[in-house]
């Protein structure tokens, strides 16, 4: 699409960082995982495994690879029911055999994929350390002399070093927050982590006394997914009918339910918050000299733009609004300058009403935010602006 001088806000200071790697991050933690891999294929080696050790450590690494091809939705992200068979291992065959197979796998994963040869590391490297450090935690519970005890700790570690190791470098290459990651992350992945793992001791117990027996472990996982997936599709859904399709923003109706909970939350007395509604100046203008093409593309800028200021929807044409739980007046015209900063050089009305400060009942924040807009943009016209 051809980018029209003047006319297209760039808001994708954003967007670029959370591509960058931070190669202070990156570069340790691919050197340490792939110290974890050699050392672990050493000691593996240097132990002298008997046949069938060694044909259960690759028969895991085959399981875990395999699947690690086809991750399941979870949430905002996906998530490789891999761990099952790497936490396994840990329980099964130690620290050394883990770290190897979760970076094996991992790498297998990958191929055929257009992912960057740096993130391809990363992600290997991180699933080798996470691998290796839940070998290390359950040998510490037991091993497989207390297996359930093992599995819970291999698992509960693994989990935290791959989230861990992940949200520190989406944090510092996007600048956010890492405990706010931390809980983000584990809030779509923990349910289905938790869901397959769960599989681990029963898996292990079955492995020691018959492997064809614990390969059947395979139907539990496969219906775990199928579980998934059906959860994930049936957010889809509900995620279309509450997204505008142009901006991807909240629709009108998704904006609604938003700000009816928040004004219920608040009427609980827990704390105070702002609504902001946004019109563009001059949007039509735009439609008829440059056409609906891009009209479309300064929505889609904007909308980029609100993304970072708060809750955003799009409540039709050129108006949208952003909700902004525990932010009072003041702070909501701080947001409201931000954005002006954003969007520029295009110009907007902004009408800013809080609740419950500012003696307005909540069944007329709309109209109080709607009649600030109107002053602001009568004065703008007034003054020549």
């Amino acid at each position: 699409m051809t980018r029209r001088r003047g006319l297209i806000i760039d808001c994708t200071v954003s967007a670029a960082a959370a591509q960058r790697m931070p190669f202070e991050l990156v570069v340790p933690v691919c050197a340490a995982g792939v110290a974890a891999v050699g050392a672990g294929t050493v000691i593996l080696l240097s132990a002298h495994p008997s046949a069938s050790e060694l044909a259960g450590v690759l028969t895991l690494l085959c399981l875990a690879a395999t699947v690690d091809r086809f991750p399941v939705p979870a949430g905002l992200t996906t998530i490789s029911l891999a761990s099952v068979f790497i936490v396994a291992a840990a329980v099964l065959y130690g620290s050394a055999a883990a770290a190897v197979i979760a970076g094996a796998a991992t790498v297998f994963g990958f191929l055929g994929t257009e992912k960057p040869p740096i993130r391809i590391a990363f992600n290997a490297s991180q699933a080798a350390l996470a691998g290796g450090a839940s070998g290390l935690a359950a040998g510490a519970a037991g091993g497989t002399d207390h297996v359930l005890l093992s599995a819970i700790a291999g698992s509960l570690v693994f989990l935290g070093v791959n989230a861990l190791l992940i949200s520190s470098v989406i944090a510092r290459a996007d600048r956010r927050s890492l405990a706010e990651l931390l809980v983000s992350s584990l809030r779509w992945v923990g349910l289905p982590f938790v869901l397959s793992t769960s599989i681990v001791p029963l898996f292990v117990t079955a492995w020691e006394s018959s492997r064809a027996v614990a390969l059947s472990s395979a139907i539990p996982l496969a219906a775990i997914g199928l579980y998934l997936r059906s959860v994930a599709a049936s957010r889809q859904v509900l995620e279309l009918a509450l997204t505008d399709p142009l901006t991807g923003l909240g629709n009108r109706r998704h904006f609604d339910e938003r700000l009816r909970a928040e004004l219920d939350r608040v009427d609980t007395g827990t704390g105070v918050m702002s609504l902001v509604l946004i019109d563009l100046d001059a949007f039509k203008d735009v439609n008829d000299r440059l056409g609906h093409e891009a009209g479309d593309e300064l929505l889609q800028a904007v909308a980029g733009c609100l993304r970072q200021g708060g809750e955003a929807f799009r409540l039709g044409g050129d108006e949208f609004a952003l909700v902004l739980p525990g932010r009072g007046e003041t702070e909501a015209h701080d947001v409201v300058r931000a954005v002006r900063s954003r969007i520029a050089p295009t110009t907007a009305g902004f009408g800013v009403a809080s609740y419950p400060h500012g003696g307005v009942p909540r069944d007329e924040l709309f109209r109080a935010a709607d009649r600030a807009l109107y002053r602001e943009k009568q004065s703008r016209s007034g003054s020549g602006r």
